[in-house]
């Protein structure tokens, strides 16, 4: 995303302070949106922030006295490196999203531009919005699970009622698709959705794999373990999150003709007929 700072006027993804929207870099202190020629380049996003700026010196030079108590700057207005060691100091002493903006920060200089630019994962905590815009309801903070360290369940808008398979595959058993545990509802997933016949208006787990949100494809239907997180964290915990007093499905088979549930209202889990119409709500790991 390509984006010219104005001075008076707020660009889409760049706050009004000139830096990537909510991450609090000021770089107006630093002359950004006086006079022209302020280009930048900047992505965003739930997952990481990266952002490069091209800034012109003759502006920065312009605002140099509002990075710190320094005294005579216009004596080294021309000198570029001390310039540039300004610069950085005041980055490294503001936080980009949590992150300290000096850590992996690249400050190059050429004919009188400076480019800034950093690259750093954000983290997140339970109860934070995930890059599919729904909640965080599980962090691997002692790194016990291989391939991922968030759980995230898709916003309430996803929420459908299905039966567990479709048609005649309501009587029929799925190999793999028995595993209880953590981390184990997209594999649970994966093989229901390869039964032949299974679709997403009839099939809860074939309707979260197709599921496209938040820019997000690779939905799951939840095992009995992550339901179990979802009722104890997100309903319990973080105000419901749109999950209503009724019976969820799992991706947990029980038997050839049903599979597990979970009621959302005594939060007791239930052996369930794969032809009864239950919830679905969509969960991913990254």
């Amino acid at each position: 995303m390509t984006e010219r700072f104005n001075a008076n006027q707020e660009e889409i993804g760049i706050s009004s302070s000139g830096g990537p929207a909510g991450s609090g870099l000021n770089l107006t202190t630093l002359g950004v949106g006086q006079g022209s020629g302020q280009n930048a380049t900047s992505q965003e996003n739930n997952s990481s922030l990266n952002f490069e700026y091209t800034l012109r010196w003759d502006d920065i030079s312009e605002n140099l006295a509002k990075l710190g108590n320094k005294k005579n700057l216009n004596d080294f207005v021309d000198d570029m490196e001390f310039r540039d060691r300004m610069v950085e100091d005041y980055l490294s002493s503001n936080v980009v999203n949590g992150i300290v903006a000096g850590a992996g920060l690249s400050i190059n200089r050429a004919a009188g531009i400076v480019t800034v630019s950093s690259n750093s994962t954000k983290t997140y905590k339970v109860g934070d919005t995930g890059p599919g815009g729904g909640i965080i309801f599980f962090v691997d903070r002692f790194d016990e699970y291989a391939g991922f360290t968030y759980l995230e369940v898709a916003p309430a808008s996803t929420q459908v009622t299905r039966t567990w398979a479709t048609g005649a595959n309501q009587g029929a058993s799925v190999a793999g698709a028995d595993s209880t545990a953590l981390g184990f509802g997209t594999y649970n997933t994966t093989d229901i959705t390869l039964q032949a016949g299974n679709v997403a208006a009839t099939c809860a787990a074939v309707y979260c794999d197709t599921l496209t949100s938040g820019g997000q494809s690779d939905w799951y239907l939840p095992s009995i373990a992550e339901l179990k997180i979802l009722y104890d964290v997100a309903f319990l915990n973080l105000g419901g999150a749109g999950f209503v007093r009724d019976y969820y499905w799992s991706s947990t088979e029980n038997a050839a003709g049903n599979a597990i549930s979970k009621d959302f209202y005594t939060g007791s889990e239930f052996i369930s007929n794969k032809s009864d119409t239950v919830y679905v709500r969509p969960v991913r790991q990254f």
